[in-house]
């Protein structure tokens, strides 16, 4: 298997397998792929997808917010990141702790949504095509 390959599996791998740092070794490497390959298509991409997933993941009817936060990554944000049933994610965190989270439908229906972060749980109603910001790594939902 090409290097690239085996790469973003691992790194697929680890975002339910906490502590692995050699994903994030992967993350922060200037490719992905060996030599003389200049551009492999699925180790490129692949990282990338296992990113997103170590910062959100949608199953099972319910959002989990930084299920497996890198832990060179201890302060940040993202925009746009895509969950299943019609939804858009914003988080911010610092410390390793969730800030902020924005929660955006795209349905033209009303949704309920269940929202963890580490033990916290809540159940989240979006008006259509609207959203939700949920504060704080206990998920305070905003007015």
């Amino acid at each position: 298997m090409p290097a690239g390959c085996s790469r973003s599996s691992s790194a697929v791998q680890w975002r339910s397998s906490p502590g692995l740092p050699a994903a994030v070794g992967v993350a922060g490497s200037t490719r992905t792929c060996s030599p003389p390959t200049p551009f492999q298509i699925d180790g490129n991409l692949g990282i990338v997808a296992a990113l997103a997933e170590c910062l959100l993941q949608s199953h099972a009817g319910a959002l989990d917010l930084l299920p497996a936060l890198p832990p060179h990554l201890p302060d940040g944000q993202v925009r746009g990141l895509r969950a299943r049933t019609g939804l858009s994610v914003d988080l911010q965190w610092r410390a390793g702790e969730l800030t902020e989270a924005r929660i955006t439908s795209e349905n033209r229906e009303p949704q309920t949504v269940r929202v963890r972060c580490g033990a916290d749980e809540l159940t989240v109603d979006l008006p259509p095509t609207g959203s939700a910001v949920l504060t704080g790594a206990d998920l305070s939902q905003e007015s």
